[in-house]
């Protein structure tokens, strides 16, 4: 703050006086001067700060609502797409991936599953009270097709069913 010169006081008096009818001592002047400046200092921080904020708000105006439109969909249309397009990927990744490793456990659980795949692709099954069975026809030992034949060994008494059949058999 700047020192207060006895002019100042002597104003300051003489206004108070005229405006109320009251003749204030020193302090009471030196007070009042010192709010004054404060608020001069607060008014002249304020406008400041309006001048700095007008400068920095841009005004857009648009001839239609087209125009309009588009420009608020260049502006905030690709975070506002990407979101969502983002969300629905990493879902398909995360369901993919999970099946994914599930059918990685299953094979490391059983290596053989590639001799069965032409079996699981043509057998037939049937749903009974007991249980789930294949479907299997007894056949000759020549004219086997994998998951559709079988035969009975009966020196051994097993039943045979063909993983994969070679043609020279």
């Amino acid at each position: 703050m700047k020192p207060i010169t006895s002019e100042q006081m002597t104003r300051l008096q003489g206004h108070y006086q005229q405006k109320y009818g009251i003749r204030l001592d020193e302090t009471v002047t030196s007070i009042l001067c010192e709010i004054e400046q404060m608020g001069i200092k607060n008014n002249n921080t304020i406008q400041s700060v309006t001048e700095s904020i007008k400068e920095r708000a841009k005004v857009i105006r648009f001839e239609n609502n087209r125009q309009a439109f588009w420009y608020a969909l260049g502006k905030f249309g690709i975070p506002g797409i990407s979101l969502p397009l983002l969300i629905i990927f990493g879902w398909i990744y995360f369901t993919n991936l999970t099946q994914y490793q599930t059918m990685l456990r299953l094979i490391d659980q059983y290596p053989t599953y590639k001799q069965y795949a032409q079996l699981m692709k043509t057998a037939q099954t049937t749903t009974t009270p007991q249980g789930t069975f294949m479907v299997l026809k007894p056949t000759e030992k020549t004219k086997m097709v994998v998951g559709v034949h079988c035969f009975y060994h009966a020196d051994k008494r097993l039943i045979y069913v063909p993983i994969t059949v070679n043609e020279a058999f």
